[in-house]
């Protein structure tokens, strides 16, 4: 049976003392409530773009073959993320998080 884990922020975000980007692998993307897709900028720019806005809470890519320019960013909750069984796809969400949890929380 496949087990469930559990990551959940303990502390709220607060730019001005540091936050970083926790790589969850083979994860179910959140639903598509409130987010933005961004096709003008490469993968690597998308870190860039989410730190210039306190309110986005994570991106991917928006080209699920890593190819290609785009990503998606979600601002507020992330709602039904989970991570994937290993006989399901999945896809690398980058979650915002404080310093202080930056590999705190693994799957």
């Amino acid at each position: 049976m496949f087990g469930y884990a559990k990551c959940e922020r303990k502390l709220t975000l607060d730019w001005q003392r540091g936050e970083g980007f926790l790589k969850l692998g083979r994860t179910k993307l959140p639903d598509l409530i409130e987010f933005r897709l961004v096709e003008s900028v490469n993968f690597n720019e998308c870190e860039t773009e989410c730190f210039k806005n306190c309110s986005c809470a994570a991106y991917t890519h928006s080209n699920t073959s890593g190819a290609g320019n785009g990503c998606i960013m979600w601002f507020g909750d992330l709602i039904d993320i989970r991570e994937q069984s290993r006989t399901l796809m999945g896809q690398d969400i980058f979650m915002r998080v404080p310093t202080s949890e930056l590999g705190m929380c693994t799957f």
